[in-house]
């Protein structure tokens, strides 16, 4: 099972919206992929198990996933059976094609008795994941953090301009003598904002960062 940590650089990244399954015939054999939104290793084990279970008289339950962990991607791919390097690699190579992370790809195959050769074997599994990934529709999402600010009730209104200004949200607030709100924002946002309001409000500010 071929697995790696590749950092994260950018506040941005590419997913797809919701599951597609595709399929297609080679030489007798029938190729079924199904790509997924997922965000963990241990739910993508679940739905491979739910798939494995659906199609129980299948060859091969080939897969890979690249998934967003703390700060880092994590991928991992297996060829479940098949000769080395012919389906989970081609299958991972495929997603990390198309740079999309928090997605996993199942390619089920039944055998149709013909056998394909391990270049032929890892073409199959590449054009069926290309081809259920084409099917995707695919969205950006943004990588936020979620920070929680208390201050003097009468900075209110230079917190919300901050704000404002760095495209956060607001999650939750509360007003008293002094507020507390708590917002999201673009992770590369965080040092500057939490600096611009420290300075913006004389130090009267004490900060609670939470990842989301």
């Amino acid at each position: 099972m071929p697995r790696s940590i590749l950092v994260i650089i950018d506040d941005q990244f590419q997913t797809i919206i919701k599951p597609v399954e595709t399929s297609l015939r080679i030489k007798a054999s029938k190729f079924i992929g199904y790509a997924v939104p997922v965000e963990t290793p241990d739910r993508f084990k679940e739905i491979l198990q739910l798939r494995a279970k659906e199609y129980h008289d299948a060859t091969h339950h080939c897969w890979a996933y690249r998934i967003i962990l703390d700060e880092n991607v994590d991928h991992a791919s297996s060829d479940a059976g098949e000769p080395s390097g012919t389906a989970g690699k081609p299958i991972l190579l495929a997603i990390e094609g198309r740079d999309l992370v928090n997605v996993g790809v199942i390619v089920t195959r039944y055998f149709g008795g013909t056998k394909l050769g391990t270049g032929g074997l890892a073409r199959a599994y590449a054009n069926c994941t290309d081809l259920t990934l084409d099917a995707a529709k695919i969205i950006t999402e943004i990588i936020t953090t979620k920070i929680t600010c208390q201050f003097p009730y009468d900075y209110t209104n230079i917190v919300m301009r901050t704000v404002d200004r760095y495209n956060g949200t607001v999650i939750s607030s509360y007003y008293d003598k002094d507020a507390d709100l708590t917002i999201s924002l673009p992770r590369s946002q965080i040092d500057s904002f939490k600096k611009e309001l420290s300075n913006a409000c004389r130090g009267n500010i004490q900060f609670t960062n939470h990842n989301i």
